[in-house]
């Protein structure tokens, strides 16, 4: 869903698959090993409040709203005010994605953005 410093990305297949219908995700993160079993009841949690508004908002959000996001082009910053319109919950996500793998969001594009 979205790059985070840490995430199990990469090796969350290696994981035994759950055993039970619920998943509790206690430091979710990016979620890696739930999104592998979306089909299941998955509780994520955790302590970084900006996670815990960033997987509310895309729980809840739809496909049309996502797409409708800018994407930011080297030298814009998620500051200046031509991004007024986003909400704190939108430039969280843009964030992660502008410096892929930080453990917080960024406000311009990183030397590794796509």
């Amino acid at each position: 869903m979205f790059y985070f410093y840490g995430r199990k990305f990469r090796i969350a297949n290696k994981y035994p698959e759950p055993i039970y219908d619920t998943i509790i995700e206690p430091f979710s993160g990016s979620a890696a090993y739930s999104m592998l079993y979306y089909n299941k009841n998955v509780i994520l949690n955790d302590k970084d409040e900006k996670i815990y508004k960033l997987w509310k908002y895309l729980i809840n959000v739809n496909k049309h709203d996502i797409e409708k996001l800018p994407i930011l082009k080297k030298g814009e910053s998620l500051n200046n005010e031509n991004f007024n319109y986003l909400t704190e919950t939108e430039k969280i996500l843009i964030g992660f994605y502008l410096n892929p793998g930080s453990a917080v969001p960024k406000k311009s594009p990183g030397n590794y953005c796509a």
